[in-house]
């Protein structure tokens, strides 16, 4: 079929091309294996100009990291799965603590740590999202714009070519440019000079695997989320009589993409 020229058909194929093509790669490195424990990094490459994700704060990214045993297929480790509305789950299917980020429950002050080659991955309830967390002035996590207080975590992929000086100082006062610097990543050379200007992160799993397991597959996507499940919980919970939050819960529950 002749690809579409005008309309949403057309706005629809831009939009994925640009997803697949210019948003970021991820390459796996091979395996190792000591004992019954499988390592393996996973490189994140940042191709858009600017960090990645951009815009409002509570847009995410987070990998999706699967090993499979060669022999059956069969998942044994998977670290970044997602249940029906894009929560994500340890391999049983129970949603993490972490994605009740801000809510007013018993998990509202969980979060997921940035992981790195000195900080691996090593279970299924742990799992690499590239994201910009904030809390207000009463130290809680808050996607709200006018209760923004401080960055706790931002580890957002770096755009290439990022300095921690930025353009010339001169320019700005003698000032660096702060705001572009990460937090909550750590020594993780990646989100420093000069490493930075790679525009990459780089994310270690090391996992046990089961006895009978000796030949795996590994596999890693790159998952991008404009509206993350925490998200809504946190407008459900603010003002769930009000009319704006009625008609958002209406379009979200009953989007079809």
């Amino acid at each position: 079929a002749n690809p579409p020229t005008g309309g949403i058909p057309f706005a629809e194929r831009n939009f994925l091309e640009q997803a697949a093509e210019q948003t970021a790669t991820l390459a796996v490195s091979k395996p190792s294996m000591r004992g019954s424990t499988l390592t393996a990094d996973v490189t994140v490459t940042n191709l858009t100009g600017h960090r990645f994700p951009s815009g409002v704060g509570f847009r995410r990214a987070f990998i999706d990291f699967v090993v499979r045993d060669a022999a059956t297929n069969a998942i044994v480790f998977e670290s970044g799965r997602t249940n029906s509305i894009g929560a994500i789950t340890d391999m049983q299917g129970t949603v993490l603590p972490s994605e009740y980020n801000g809510s007013t429950g018993p998990n509202g002050h969980s979060f997921q740590p940035h992981f790195w080659t000195g900080n691996p991955i090593t279970s299924d309830g742990q799992v690499q999202i590239f994201e910009e967390l904030l809390k207000d002035a009463d130290g809680n996590f808050t996607t709200s714009f006018i209760r923004q207080d401080c960055h706790f975590k931002d580890n957002r992929l770096l755009p290439l070519g990022w300095r921690k000086d930025g353009p010339d100082l001169k320019k700005f006062y003698g000032e660096p440019l702060k705001e572009t610097w990460a937090d909550g990543t750590g020594d993780d050379p990646h989100y420093q000079d000069p490493l930075g200007a790679n525009g990459q992160a780089v994310v270690r799993y090391s996992i046990a695997l089961p006895a009978r397991v000796s030949n795996v597959t590994v596999t890693a996507q790159l998952y991008y989320q404009a509206i993350p499940p925490y998200f809504l919980r946190q407008r459900f919970e603010q003002a769930p009589n009000g009319t704006g939050t009625q008609r958002l819960y209406f379009v979200t529950s009953t989007l079809d993409t």
